[in-house]
C-alpha cells in the first residue's frame, strides 16, 4: 500500500490529501522519509522581462526543478506575448533534502529550434525549507535588465 500511496503523491494538490496518503506509510519505512520532504511550489508571475531579440516575444514559461532529480521537475503553462506573465501554476517537488536547491528557469518557446533564455532564480535549502512567499530578482536576465519572479513555496515535513 505504501508504494501505491507514493505513486499517487505526484498528483496531490494540497496538504489535506497529503495527510491522508501519509497514513499508509509506516513511520520507519524508507518511503516515509521521502514523503516528509515535499515542496508545493507556485509560480505566480514574473515582471521586467526583456524581449529576446529586442522586440519579439512569443510564449514564456518557467521550468522548476531540483537539479539532479528528474522526478522533481515541472513546467508552467505558456503565456503568449507578455513581458509580465502571470502563470499561477502549482507543482510538487518531491524528495527535497538538505543541500538541495530549487531552480526556476524562464524560457521563451519562440519559433526557432532553440528556446530563448530569460533568467534564473536559484533558491537554497535554507531559503525553501520553512516555506517562502515573495518576489526575487532573476539572475542572467540580460545586460542592465532588472527582472523578477514571484513565487510561493510551502514545505510539507
Amino acid at each position: 500500500m505504501a508504494l501505491q500511496s507514493w505513486q499517487l503523491l505526484t498528483s496531490v494538490q494540497g496538504h489535506a490529501e497529503f495527510e491522508k496518503l501519509k497514513q499508509f506509510v509506516p513511520d520507519r519505512h524508507p518511503l516515509h522519509i521521502k514523503l516528509e520532504s515535499i515542496l508545493i511550489v507556485e509560480v505566480i508571475s514574473a515582471r521586467g522581462l526583456r524581449a529576446a531579440d529586442g522586440s519579439r516575444l512569443d510564449g514564456l514559461y518557467c521550468v522548476v526543478e531540483i537539479p539532479g532529480k528528474q522526478h522533481s521537475k515541472f513546467k508552467t503553462g505558456i503565456i503568449q506575448q507578455n513581458r509580465n506573465p502571470v502563470w499561477n501554476n502549482t507543482g510538487i517537488l518531491s524528495d527535497f533534502g538538505l543541500g538541495d536547491m530549487v531552480v526556476f528557469n524562464i524560457w521563451d518557446e519562440g519559433w526557432s529550434i532553440d528556446n530563448d533564455f530569460y533568467g534564473k532564480l536559484t533558491m537554497t535549502y535554507a531559503m525553501c525549507a520553512n516555506g517562502f512567499e515573495g518576489e526575487m530578482p532573476l539572475s542572467e536576465a540580460g545586460d542592465g535588465v532588472q527582472a523578477y519572479i514571484k513565487i510561493r513555496i510551502e514545505s510539507i515535513c
